[in-house]
């Protein structure tokens, strides 16, 4: 595996980690100060540290515990200075009313290395849709 993929895919299992221990503060630090954030909910397209921060703290705040993220098909392009990588997550936890949630993301993150380290520097997330019912998709367990 050539470094700059095997460091990506270092930086993205912090990232996990980070969202699984609902740390913002450590999670914020792998993102580049001038982020662009796309997301499912409103406010769609979310930009600056700052902003992403207090959405990532409002998703935080819809669980009473941690959050389970599993990563699937994670793949990872990376040259010296850009890379990309795209994945599907599953996000399982107890919400704050205790129902269990579950549901399928799907997420593309663009980095770029900035004096020498890696950093977030675009992400979307969606959220793959049943078209017969026009809810989140979910497979079959």
């Amino acid at each position: 595996m050539h470094t700059s993929e095997a460091e990506v895919r270092a930086l993205l299992e912090v990232r996990a980690a980070c969202s699984r221990d609902k740390d913002a503060e450590r999670l914020m630090s792998l993102y580049s100060p001038d982020i662009v954030y796309v997301d499912v909910v409103p406010p769609l397209r979310i930009t600056g540290r700052e902003a992403v921060r207090a959405n990532f703290e409002r998703w935080f705040g819809e669980y009473e515990g941690p959050i389970d993220l599993e990563t699937h098909e994670l793949t990872v392009e990376a040259g010296e200075d850009l890379a990309y990588a795209h994945m599907i997550h599953r996000d399982t936890g107890t919400v704050k009313d205790g129902t269990l949630r579950s549901i399928l993301v799907r997420s593309t993150v663009c980095l770029r290395r900035i004096e020498g380290e890696w950093l977030i520097t675009h992400e979307h997330i969606s959220v793959p849709v049943d078209p017969a019912t026009m809810r989140a998709w979910q497979p079959q367990e």
